[in-house]
């Protein structure tokens, strides 16, 4: 990953990048029809799922995930011409980042004086293993939703921690 330090003494303190990209992942616009793609290999969606669980552990850093640029195949172009592609922003809920504040952060991470430092992180192992579920009642599922925005290209998802180690294992599922 690289680690890209913020300034100042907000909640929010560093955005995580990873160092090789996802190449073989897209993700479309979702809110404009209310329904969208997640498009990417197996071993992509495995390393979006191990993302997602690092940002539910990260309560001061989002990962941020530059899928616009990759290289698109037939069935990704067609996706893209009809709802647009978009970049994809995973943060806890508490670091409280205003989707209006993105594209300031974007660009200092693109254009920044520095490069990000390069590090190892851990991500928590998934806690459900093929063929399980867990379950909750239905007033827990609503206080633990996963909020989806959009802007400036990007789609930013943030959730309470629980709600993204939820997501981060159902993905760890995918065969």
């Amino acid at each position: 990953m690289r680690v890209h330090d913020l300034p100042g003494e907000s909640s929010l303190r560093r955005v995580l990048v990873p160092a090789t990209p996802l190449r073989r992942m897209h993700i479309t616009k979702v809110l404009w029809h209310h329904s969208g793609a997640l498009i990417g290999s197996q071993a992509d969606l495995l390393r979006l799922g191990a993302l997602v669980r690092l940002a539910a552990a990260s309560p001061h850093s989002l990962v941020y995930l530059p899928l616009r640029e990759n290289v698109r195949s037939e069935a990704v172009t067609y996706w893209a011409d009809g709802q647009g592609l978009a970049d994809l922003v995973i943060a806890r809920s508490d670091t409280a980042l205003r989707p209006s504040a993105w594209p300031t952060l974007r660009s200092s991470v693109r254009r920044g004086l520095k490069v990000g430092a390069l590090a190892t992180m851990r991500t928590p192992a998934p806690r459900l293993q093929p063929g399980e579920r867990q379950s909750a009642k239905e007033w827990e599922r609503e206080r633990h939703q996963l909020r989806a925005t959009e802007h400036a290209d990007t789609l930013l998802l943030s959730g309470s921690a629980r709600a993204m180690h939820e997501v981060g294992d159902e993905l760890h599922l995918v065969r």
